[in-house]
């Protein structure tokens, strides 16, 4: 029945008063092109999730009827799609947030399908006292030619204040332009090419500031293309029981000789959860990062600088990066002026770390909530480039057990932790409790 031969007569489209007629066609070429009923099933298939994923419709139906025969006597079949369109104005939220004595408000809102060709444009502004403000706008295009490709380009003015940990406020402004192909959880993956210009501004230090911080002080230009790939089959995308996920990021700054950023930076994640009892009654989970920020020319003496840029470094310790220390409290460090104990976090270039857990759902009404009870060791360490010594070396090492729960934010652990190994400088969490958002057990 399959193979039986049909060929289409006409196809009427109904109900596509805001989007360009030219948008839905790209998506109906495969349904035109069907000659057999088997092939104009599966097209019509595809050509309704296809016009789904462009975000701008509330329904989707495809219906075929039988047309007249063809002249040499082959059946024939109408496809009558029917559209219901979103409103243009998809969402606007305004909101209050609090974090400990620090307060923001933010506005956001997103315009879809404002010219007719399934765009979408946002905005989002936030205002805040002792914490980041930014000011965004961005302009995306989905499935570009009828094909899983998306083209966006992203304003964006930030000020990020890292006074608490690094004694210094960071100031950006950005254009960033990208290209998205596939999906994670595609047979291929995802690929993003993205091409960013950056002018960063490292300021507002304190007189306390350490001496490696004052030496960052200044404007940097970044010029970079990053390619990111990214693979995905987990079950679940905040506590997960099976599948695997892997994410490549390499970047390169100095693109065009422009700017005087210049480096390269790779860095990788893998994870791997294995069930070891049926209904995910028990996981296993291992995972693995890292990274490293290297020089264009062998030194960074080459384009003027002693060192890398401390807007370009990786940070670790903390929820969602390495458990048992405070935020940004492992690796690189610099006295502060004016003595006391507290130190500066510089970040470093050189970066590893992985981690192991075994977790099981929570009894009664926790398990319908997705909750998790789990185990977990984590060993890693973050260096300067050079090295000065093996990476090996500088390892720092953390066990601890703790609950977690899946959020729209992500996943919410609740974690008591003993740090195993560490340095004089680091700065640890004391009390061992720890609370906070993350999606690996870092």
């Amino acid at each position: 029945m399959d193979d039986a031969p049909c060929l289409v007569h006409r196809i009427v489209i109904r109900g596509n008063s805001l989007t360009h007629s030219s948008v839905i066609d790209q998506e109906l070429r495969h349904v035109r092109a069907s000659t057999t009923l088997g092939a104009l099933a599966h097209s019509c298939l595809a050509a309704s999730a296809a016009l789904r994923s462009l975000n701008v419709f509330d329904a989707v139906d495809i219906l075929c009827d039988a047309a007249p025969p063809a002249a040499d006597g082959t059946p024939q079949a109408d496809v009558r799609v029917t559209l219901r369109e979103k409103r243009r104005l998809a969402t606007a939220s305004t909101g209050v947030h609090t974090e400990g004595s620090a307060a923001s408000v933010d506005a956001a809102f997103a315009l879809g399908n404002a010219c007719g060709r399934a765009e979408r444009i946002e905005a989002h502004v936030q205002l805040g006292q002792q914490k980041a403000s930014s000011l965004r706008a961005a302009l995306s295009k989905p499935r570009v030619g009828g094909r899983d490709a998306a083209l966006s380009a992203e304003l964006r003015k930030q000020q990020s204040p890292h006074l608490k940990h690094s004694s210094f406020t960071q100031k950006e402004n950005t254009l960033r332009l990208s290209c998205l192909m596939g999906r994670p959880d595609g047979p291929t993956g995802a690929h993003e090419l993205t091409y960013e210009a950056s002018l960063r501004e490292v300021c507002k230090l304190p007189s306390t500031a350490s001496w490696a911080v004052l030496q960052q002080r200044g404007i940097s230009l970044k010029s970079a293309v990053r390619h990111t790939f990214s693979l995905s089959s987990l079950d679940h995308p905040a506590v997960p029981t099976q599948g695997y996920a892997f994410k490549l990021v390499n970047e390169l700054a100095g693109v065009g000789k422009l700017g005087d950023a210049r480096f390269h930076k790779h860095s990788v994640e893998a994870a791997l959860y294995q069930p070891l009892l049926s209904d995910g009654l028990l996981t296993l989970s291992l995972e693995a990062r890292a990274g490293a920020l290297l020089p264009l020319g062998g030194s960074y003496a080459a384009g003027g600088k002693a060192a890398s840029c401390i807007c370009d470094r990786f940070f670790m310790g903390g929820p969602g990066s390495f458990w048992g220390f405070r935020s940004n409290g492992l690796g690189p460090r610099g006295e502060r002026h004016g003595g006391g104990a507290s130190r500066d976090s510089l970040g470093g270039d050189v970066m590893a770390a992985a981690s192991a857990s075994l977790s099981a759902p929570l009894p009664g009404r926790f398990k319908q909530l997705g909750a998790r009870a789990h185990l977990f060791a984590s060993a890693g360490g973050l260096e300067a480039y050079p090295l000065a010594s093996p990476l090996s070396s500088a390892l720092r090492a953390c066990a601890g057990a703790g609950v977690s729960l899946p959020t729209a934010l992500g996943r919410l652990q609740l974690n008591f932790t003993q740090v195993l190994k560490r340095r004089p400088a680091d700065s640890v969490q004391r009390s061992g409790w720890q609370i906070g958002l993350s999606s690996i057990f870092f």
